[in-house]
């Protein structure tokens, strides 16, 4: 895995542990040219994997243009292919626990931290009455505020 992040010519890569990401900075008028150049390392990938006699999977693959939202929206035909699967652009994608959207906001993120708050607090309340305050306070910290 160590000579993986030397295969693409064209994008940046970060690898932790499997997951494997590939960045390109572009301006969306320069998109037919990216597009050309994400596919070819996209094949230079997939040639390094077989090589390397690993597998690939094109389902958990997700393609995310982030930017203003001028330029995402400018980018709407933005499509890679990839084993034979069109890459489309998606609204949200998960990066190691953390939704990333298409603007950076973290709407998605909060959204679904306080979703979660929600539901353990809703957990607690039901047996909060078999607990004093102390062990209270410790679990609402331990669950809730971590």
């Amino acid at each position: 895995m160590t000579d993986l992040p030397l295969v693409p010519q064209h994008c940046c890569v970060q690898c932790y542990v499997d997951d494997t990401k590939l960045l390109l900075s572009f301006r969306p008028q320069d998109q037919s040219r990216v597009v050309a150049e994400i596919n070819q390392d996209l094949k230079r990938i997939r040639n390094w994997c077989f090589d390397n006699q690993l597998l690939l999977n094109p389902d958990k693959t997700k393609l995310l243009v982030c930017g203003s939202k001028l330029g995402v929206a400018k980018t709407r035909n933005f499509k890679l292919s990839f084993l034979g699967k069109q890459l489309a652009p998606v609204e949200a994608a998960r990066d190691l626990g953390v939704i990333l959207d298409t603007g950076l906001t973290f709407d998605d993120r909060v959204t679904a931290t306080v979703a979660s708050c929600m539901s353990r607090l809703s957990q607690i309340n039901r047996v909060k009455h078999c607990f004093d305050n102390c062990t209270l306070i410790i679990i609402v910290n331990a669950l809730v505020f971590s």
